[in-house]
């Protein structure tokens, strides 16, 4: 399970809900520290595995497809209203972080990349 929160209020929290036959990744999103949830996102056959935020209505989210590989890089600008997909080419990611504007997804191949996603914020591919 991954858990990033913006502040003190605005949180994601996602992972997956594992169940006999499959699985389903799902995130959720708090707006009261964390007492109540609202599902937000939810894949089939998939698991999120790290969430960050740049503040209440930017952040990201990484995670991979449990049977058929791969992965993907969700960003929402407007606090989950919408995710955007914005995975880069490569396949199998697994992380997310950042250190002020500059971000950093780890993958599973020995490339190094960097993405620029706008608004001063850039999300640097690097491998794991």
């Amino acid at each position: 399970m991954a858990v990033a929160f913006a502040d003190s209020s605005t949180g994601w929290a996602g992972g997956n809900d594992a169940f006999f036959g499959g699985s389903r990744g799902v995130l959720s999103r708090s707006v009261d520290g964390g007492k109540t949830w609202a599902e937000q996102l939810e894949f089939s056959d998939f698991t999120f595995n790290r969430l960050e935020t740049i503040d209440a209505l930017n952040a990201f989210a990484v995670g991979g497809f449990d049977f058929t590989g791969g992965g993907l890089v969700l960003r929402t600008t407007n606090g989950g209203i919408f995710w955007e997909d914005v995975t880069p080419a490569s396949e199998g990611f697994r992380d997310v972080f950042f250190i002020d504007t500059d971000g950093w997804r780890i993958e599973l191949d020995e490339a190094v990349r960097g993405q620029q996603f706008g608004a001063g914020c850039d999300l640097v591919l690097r491998s794991s």
